[in-house]
C-alpha cells in the first residue's frame, strides 16, 4: 500500500440538473483530475444511471429526492463521488429526513475523513429541523471525527464576513428563523470557508469543517457543466493524510484485432506436431503447444495499453492532451502559478475540440456500420446503462476487515470455498481399457471452432477466440493430438482445468463478501474439448431425459416451460380443475453439487468405462 500525504482536490457544483446534460457531463469528468466531486440539485431518478455520469474510476454514491424530503416529486438530489483509489463507505446512520448524504474516507491511521453534501431546499422548515435535529443527536461523532460539509444550505439573509487573521468566515444579521441551523454549526465548532459570492453577491453555496484544513478556495477553471448564476462551481484543497489502497497497475495486453495472421498461419502449419508429441504425456504436450503458441503471438502480435480511465471514443492525442491539462490543473491549484494557468487554459481549449471531434467520429462510425457490425453500438449503450463498479478497497469477510491487495484475494478465496461442498472420492479404475480416439475427429474440433463467437471471455491463458477462428486451419491438427493424448491416457490437462474467479456483485453492500457470487473464466481451447466430449455424452443420455426437463437442453428453455405450463394450465381451466405450481431456488446450487453423485448417475445410464475414468479425471483436483 502507498501511504502519503495527499492534499485531495475537490469540486463541488449546484448543477440545476444534471438528466439534460449527461454526456457533457461524462466527457468532462473524465478529462478532469478531481479526488471528490460533491454535487447538489442533480434531479437525478432511478432511470440514470450513474455510469451515464462516471467511469469506472470512481465510487459513486448519490440519493436521489424521496418523497420524505420535499413536496415536490422532481428536484433536489445530492451526490458525492470519490476516487477508487480511496478506501470509501456510505454513512447512512448519520443522515437526516432530509437530503443530505454522508461518505467516509479512511484515513492512514485507522481515523475517517467524513464528507456530508447537503441540499437544504428554500422555505422548507422541516428539512431544516431535520437536519438541526440530526446535528444534534451527533454532537459526540462531531467532536471526535474530522468532517466537512459541503452544499447548498439556502440562506440568503445571512451576511458573512471574514474574521481577522484567520480563513473561515463568520454569520452575522443572523435572522431567527435559520439561527437554529447557525446556532448548531456553530456549537460544533463547524467553520464556514467559502467566500465564492453568486450574481447577487450572497452566499449560498457553504464548505464548512471542524479543521482548518481548507485551502485555495476559488472559482472552478475546469467545470463539469455549466454554472448556474445563483451557484458558482467551487474548486478547493484539503489537506489530509489517506490511506491509498489497492492501485490498479497499468497492463500491456496483446491486441489480438491487429495480428498478422497470415504469418502466425504459416508459422503453425509448418510446425511437425506428430514428431514433437510422440513420446510425451499429454501435459507435456500441453505446454509445448503453448510455448509455441506464446513465441509465434509475441513475434506477430502488436501490444497496447489498457486505458481504462479514458472513454472508448478517446484517442491518444486525446488522453496525452486530457493528462497535460490535468498536471497544469495540479501545479496551478496547488502554487497559484500564472504561467501553468494559461497553459492550463490552452489544453482546456484544445481538449474540449478532441473530445468532441472523437465522440462525434465515434457515433459516425456507430452508425455507418450498425447493419454490418452492431457490436460497436451495443458495447457504447452497455457502457452507459451497466453500473460498473469495481471491488472495493477493503472486504469485510467473518467480522473482520481486509484491506490489502492479497486480503481482500484471499477473502474472496476464503469465502467461494466455503460455499463449495467437496465431493466424496470415487474410484478410479486406472487398468480400463483405452477409450475409442475416434470419438473425436478434426473435422468435429474445425466446426467447434468457427462456431466461436468472437466476444467469448478469454480464460487464464490469454488465447481469445478471435485468434483461435482466424488460426481454425492450423490449430485443429495440434489440437486433434492432445485430445487423442487426454482420451487415450484418461488424463485431463493439468493447465486446462485452472480457471480465473471474478467476484460479481449481486446487491446489498459491496463491502461485505457474502453479496458476492463467483463466476469462472476457463480456457476456449477446454471448452471446444468439454463441448465435443459433451455432443458424445448427450448422444448416449438424451432418450432417457425426461421431456419435463427443459433447463440444460438443446431447444429447450424457459420459454418452452412456460408454454408447456399454459397449455397444460388452460387445460385445467376448461376442465374446471386446480393448478397448483411451486417455484423454487436452490441457493449456490451448482457449487453444492455432489460430483460423486453424477458419476453414479452416468454409469447407471450407460457412461461407463474407459469414459467414465476420462471424466472422472476431468472434475478432480481443479483449481483456480
Amino acid at each position: 500500500m502507498d501511504n502519503k500525504c495527499q492534499d485531495l482536490i475537490i469540486y463541488y457544483q449546484n448543477t440545476r440538473g444534471l438528466r439534460s446534460k449527461t454526456t457533457e457531463f461524462f466527457n468532462n469528468v473524465r478529462a478532469s483530475d478531481y479526488d471528490i466531486i460533491g454535487l447538489t440539485e442533480t434531479w437525478l431518478t432511478d432511470g440514470v444511471c450513474s455510469s451515464e455520469l462516471f467511469g469506472a474510476d470512481y465510487t459513486v454514491f448519490r440519493r436521489d429526492r424521496e418523497s420524505s424530503c420535499s413536496q415536490k416529486s422532481d428536484g433536489g438530489g445530492v451526490l458525492i463521488a470519490v476516487k477508487n483509489v480511496f478506501n470509501s463507505k456510505r454513512c447512512c446512520e448519520l443522515e437526516s429526513d432530509a437530503e443530505d448524504l454522508w461518505v467516509s474516507i479512511e484515513h492512514m491511521n485507522g481515523t475517517k475523513l467524513f464528507i456530508s453534501c447537503i441540499y437544504l431546499p428554500p422555505k422548507n422548515s422541516i428539512s431544516y429541523a431535520s437536519v438541526v435535529s440530526k446535528l444534534y443527536q451527533n454532537e459526540g461523532f462531531f467532536r471526535q471525527n474530522t468532517v466537512l460539509l459541503v452544499g447548498d444550505f439556502n440562506l440568503p439573509s445571512v451576511n458573512w464576513q471574514p474574521v481577522l487573521n484567520e480563513h473561515f468566515m463568520e454569520a452575522l444579521n443572523v435572522e431567527e428563523k435559520t439561527s437554529a441551523l447557525l446556532d448548531i454549526l456553530s456549537y460544533l465548532q463547524l467553520m464556514q470557508f467559502n467566500k465564492i459570492y453568486n450574481s447577487n453577491n450572497r452566499l449560498l453555496d457553504l464548505i464548512l469543517s471542524n479543521e482548518c484544513s481548507i485551502y485555495n478556495i476559488s472559482n472552478s477553471v475546469d467545470i463539469l457543466v455549466p454554472e448556474d448564476n445563483h451557484h458558482p462551481a467551487i474548486t478547493f484543497c484539503f489537506k489530509h493524510v489517506l490511506l491509498k489502497p489497492l492501485m490498479h497497475q497499468s497492463r500491456c495486453l496483446y491486441n489480438f484485432n491487429k495480428a498478422d495472421y497470415t504469418s502466425i498461419h504459416n508459422t503453425l502449419l509448418d510446425i511437425e506436431w506428430e514428431k514433437l508429441f510422440s513420446t510425451k504425456s499429454v501435459d507435456e504436450a500441453v505446454a509445448i503447444f503453448y510455448n509455441i503458441l506464446n513465441e509465434t503471438t509475441h513475434k506477430f502480435t502488436p501490444t497496447y495499453k489498457i486505458r481504462g480511465k479514458y472513454p472508448i471514443y478517446f484517442k491518444l492525442e486525446t488522453i496525452q492532451t486530457v493528462k497535460r491539462k490535468n498536471k497544469y490543473h495540479r501545479l496551478y491549484k496547488r502554487f497559484n502559478d500564472p504561467y501553468s494557468y494559461q497553459i492550463f487554459c490552452d489544453l482546456r481549449a484544445k481538449s474540449k475540440i478532441l473530445i468532441k471531434e472523437n465522440l462525434d467520429e465515434y457515433i459516425t462510425m456507430m452508425e455507418n456500420n450498425i447493419l454490418n457490425d452492431s457490436r460497436y453500438f451495443w458495447r457504447y449503450v452497455s457502457s452507459k446503462k451497466k453500473c460498473h463498479v469495481s471491488i472495493p478497497s477493503s472486504i469485510n469477510h467473518s467480522n473482520y476487515e481486509v484491506k490489502t491487495g492479497s486480503g481482500v484475494c484471499n477473502a474472496f478465496a476464503d469465502f467461494f470455498a466455503s460455499v463449495y461442498v467437496k465431493s466424496k472420492q470415487f474410484y478410479l479404475n486406472k487398468d480400463a481399457s483405452p477409450i475409442d480416439v475416434t470419438l473425436i475427429s478434426i473435422e468435429e474440433i474445425y466446426q467447434q471452432i468457427v462456431s466461436l463467437e468472437i466476444k467469448k471471455s478469454v480464460g487464464p491463458d490469454g488465447i481469445p477466440s478471435v485468434f483461435i477462428k482466424n488460426c481454425s486451419a492450423s490449430l485443429c491438427l495440434p489440437l486433434h493430438l492432445i485430445f487423442k493424448l487426454s482420451l487415450t491416457q484418461r488424463v485431463f490437462p493439468t493447465r486446462w482445468k485452472e480457471g480465473e474467479i471474478l467476484p460479481i456483485h449481486k446487491g446489498g453492500d459491496r463491502h461485505l463478501v457474502e453479496n458476492y457470487r463467483p463466476i469462472t473464466k476457463l480456457c476456449i481451447f477446454s471448452k471446444i474439448f468439454e463441448k465435443l466430449i459433451y455432443d458424445a455424452i448427450l448422444n448416449i443420455t438424451k432418450n432417457i431425459i425426461t421431456e419435463h426437463q427443459h433447463g440444460f437442453f438443446p431447444k429447450r428453455s424457459v420459454e418452452t416451460n412456460l408454454m408447456s405450463l399454459i397449455e397444460y394450465a388452460s387445460h385445467a381451466i376448461d376442465e374446471k380443475l386446480q393448478v397448483d405450481v411451486i417455484y423454487t431456488d436452490f441457493s449456490k446450487a451448482f457449487d453444492k453439487i455432489d460430483h460423486s453423485i453424477l458419476m453414479e448417475r452416468l454409469a447407471e445410464v450407460g457412461v461407463d468405462g474407459p469414459l467414465w475414468q476420462w471424466l472422472a479425471m476431468v472434475i478432480v483436483r481443479r483449481h483456480s
